[in-house]
């Protein structure tokens, strides 16, 4: 018979795997954020704020900070660094404030602000703790996570919807959402070959039918993406999201229209712009980043260590009785 220890072990592997607490921590911070990243290595302009979680490296023309227009308060943080800036060259604020973990040398950024706010540069593991509490995160390995279990999360939602290519030249998504949590939802799942592969067509086009969200799950770990965003995305873009659930590296070779969301890639742009949120594990900026954060909802859930720890007390609280 296996001992009360071995069990309460063997509970907290099932425990811990099972999701016992329903959170919209995703949504939140892709709606506060255009870029989550770790690894930053910035060339062009952001419109909208950035979560570096790991090393920022901006290039000559780092510009960021428009914030959905001209933020009422310049003490917004804009820009949030874990790691400080990488190099010696300068970035712009627009809008906003900096905060970092780490001492930032502030003649490298150029804090431009707009009335009534007064930007400032704010240092320092509290501060910086603080700012994490204000989005719902712990830590910068409590974000990673999180973002990782969202990916692998949604890959798994049932498809309710799928692409047809109708010889026009265009692969079309015909969106039939259906009620997730109250929201309407379209869920498709394709390959990286079939959507961004030779395929006979050079454009991509959408028919939402009335859904808030659209979820892409795209698999494939090398991915290169070459095709036009035309009908249906124009003014969609932030109820899109490709998850890039298996990725490794993309490469965005047109300017792009939608959230990409790769927490396991290498996201380089190749002088086009993109038009949606991006988490990646390192961006490349070579082209400008939109102010289009994904303001739909997808189902997200974590589990609560509190509940586990209780549950597994009183198994083996029973287990002891029982012997």
């Amino acid at each position: 018979m296996k001992s009360v220890s071995s069990l309460i072990f063997s509970g907290a592997l099932l425990l811990g795997a099972l999701p016992l607490h329903a959170a919209n921590i995703m949504m939140d911070l892709m709606d506060r954020f255009a870029v989550i990243a770790g690894d930053y290595n910035q060339g062009n302009e952001t419109e909208g704020s950035a979560f570096v979680y790991g090393t920022y490296k901006p290039g000559n023309a780092a510009r960021f900070g428009f914030n959905d227009g001209q933020v009422a308060n310049d003490a917004e943080y804009s820009l949030w660094l874990n790691n400080g800036i990488g190099n010696g060259n300068g970035t712009t604020l627009i809008t906003g404030s900096l905060i970092s973990r780490t001492a930032v040398n502030s003649s490298q950024v150029t804090l431009n602000g707009n009335a009534p706010g007064t930007p400032v540069i704010t240092t320092g593991q509290t501060p910086w703790n603080n700012a994490l509490g204000s989005v719902g995160l712990t830590s910068t390995n409590n974000l990673t996570s999180l973002l990782t279990l969202a990916s692998q999360q949604w890959s798994q939602l049932a498809a309710n919807s799928t692409g047809t290519q109708p010889g026009n030249g265009s692969f079309t998504f015909n969106a039939t959402p259906t009620m997730i949590d109250g929201h309407l939802v379209a869920v498709f799942n394709v390959t990286a070959a079939a959507l961004f592969g030779s395929g006979g067509f050079d454009r991509l086009e959408l028919n939402a039918n009335g859904a808030e969200t659209i979820l892409i799950n795209v698999a494939g770990e090398n991915i290169s993406i070459n095709k036009n965003f035309t009908n249906g995305f124009t003014n969609n873009e932030r109820k899109v999201l490709f998850n890039f659930y298996q990725a490794t590296s993309v490469t965005v070779g047109t300017n792009f229209r939608g959230g990409i969301y790769a927490p396991g890639a290498t996201v380089t742009q190749s002088g086009s712009n993109i038009d949606g949120t991006v988490v990646a594990a390192t961006l490349n900026q070579t082209a400008e980043i939109h102010n289009e954060k994904f303001d739909g909802y997808l189902p997200f859930t974590v589990p609560e260590p509190s509940s586990a720890l209780l549950a597994l007390a009183g198994l083996g609280f029973v287990l002891r009785r029982r012997r």
